[in-house]
């Protein structure tokens, strides 16, 4: 009676630690697809600068999309201001309706240039 129940707790036991190291396996064997959303508004009077949303998918494929200047040559132009926003949300959408995240943006300002990375991930 005493070698069945050590046979059973020892197999037990071996299906637990094969359980547990094929689940760890299947888990880093995972594969995770990075893409970006990059969004770049220029500030430049007249309407000089060239805006533009670049999406560059895992394969290095881009997709580029003009965005407007937010500067006319008597202030911002705030119908271009609320077009752009309008943009770079569909594009940010645009890559959730094919299973991204967002796992890190970045933003930054440079001479009159707004820079927005988003960068994605899915698995």
């Amino acid at each position: 009676m005493k070698k069945n129940i050590t046979v059973v707790a020892v197999a037990i036991g071996l299906a637990f630690v094969l359980f547990i190291s094929f689940s760890f396996t299947k888990a880093s064997q995972s594969t995770v697809e990075y893409a970006q959303v990059t969004a770049l508004e220029t500030q430049i009077a007249g309407g000089a600068g060239r805006s533009r949303l670049v999406i560059t998918y895992p394969d290095g494929k881009q997709e580029v999309s003009e965005l407007s200047n937010y500067k006319s040559l008597v202030g911002i132009n705030f119908d271009n201001v609320f077009g752009n926003e309008r943009a770079i949300v569909a594009g940010v959408k645009k890559m959730t309706d094919q299973g991204y995240e967002i796992r890190w943006v970045e933003s930054g300002v440079s001479e009159g240039i707004y820079i927005t990375k988003y960068i994605m991930a899915k698995k």
